[in-house]
């Protein structure tokens, strides 16, 4: 009886043996890792949604202002980053033209147009947006493009990411004074003849994101017109490709998937194979994973596609 008794003793109960403990403990790490991928998708989810709206509620203001003031307006997707630690965001402008023209590469001789840049100014009282760290706005180019890299609306550019030392582009959607979507401004010539053989023409638009009046490009240097659009240092104000549609799409999550040293210049080969190598892998990213936005033919209305 007594021996009984010490069988069912509390103090008599196995206990776990090691190879117990390992496996509980690697079904709670598994868990935990599940869980930590689970949030992090929400998070970008949830991020990507963030920008979209955000968008998409800036492209009707700038629609409704058209409209209402009777003037050119557009929705200019810039950088900003508050400091060198902050991360960097895309900046959503809604802006005016004011009429003034600028020529910004007058080259030489009697017929001064190689670039004209109409200007542009922040409307007064519309704050400016931010998109959540990562999320960036693409564009098909299709607008402005330099005999080196070629033209194809099938291609995506967006904003740089200046910590890679990348080389992007300012997009601007343009509405007419009808709320319809421009590609250009109607008033200037359909074709523009450059002043040097080697030069290229182009007339496009300008906006004075810090209202100083000047065009701000940094130290980008050289005579051509492709400085002037050339996006590759914080604080540039570049000529803007105006796009006719859009991609909105998560930056962090696609320099996961990708080798970003091949986008970095120094790394990647020059500058012209690292913007070809960002430009052919963000587009295969963005066809597949990035939010759509495209625009009523007729009366300029912005749509989301997935």
């Amino acid at each position: 009886m007594k021996g009984a008794l010490h069988q069912h003793s509390p103090r008599a109960r196995r206990a776990f043996t090691l190879a117990e403990l390992l496996v509980v403990m690697g079904i709670i790490a598994l868990l935990a890792t599940l869980t930590a991928i689970s949030v992090e998708q929400v998070a970008g989810t949830s991020r990507l949604a963030t920008g979209t709206n955000t968008v998409m509620g800036a492209l009707g203001e700038a629609r409704a202002m058209a409209i209402k003031e009777n003037k050119p307006t557009c929705v200019a997707f810039a950088v900003f980053r508050a400091n060198s630690a902050a991360p960097q965001q895309t900046i959503v402008v809604v802006a005016m033209a004011t009429g003034r023209m600028l020529n910004l590469n007058p080259g030489s001789g009697a017929t001064d147009n190689d670039l004209i840049a109409e200007e542009f100014l922040p409307v007064d009282g519309l704050p400016v947006r931010r998109l959540p760290p990562g999320i960036k706005v693409a564009g098909p180019f299709t607008d402005y493009s330099q005999p080196q890299y070629g033209s194809s609306d099938d291609i995506w550019i967006t904003q740089p990411e200046f910590s890679n030392s990348e080389n992007g582009s300012m997009l601007v959607v343009r509405f007419g004074p009808d709320g319809g979507v421009q590609t250009r401004n109607p008033a200037l010539p359909a074709n523009i003849t450059p002043t040097a053989a080697t030069d290229t023409a182009y007339a496009s638009l300008w906006v004075d994101v810090d209202r100083d009046g000047l065009v701000d490009i940094g130290t980008t240097g050289g005579s051509s017109n492709g400085r002037f659009f050339d996006f590759d240092e914080l604080g540039d104000e570049p000529v803007g490709d105006v796009v006719e549609f859009l991609a909105i799409f998560d930056d962090r999550d696609a320099r996961e998937r990708y080798n970003i040293a091949a986008w970095n210049p120094a790394t990647g080969g020059g500058t012209n194979a690292a913007e070809d190598a960002r430009r052919d892998d963000l587009t295969e990213y963005i066809d597949q994973f990035a939010d759509r936005i495209h625009f009523n033919r007729y009366t300029g209305v912005a749509g989301r596609l997935r």
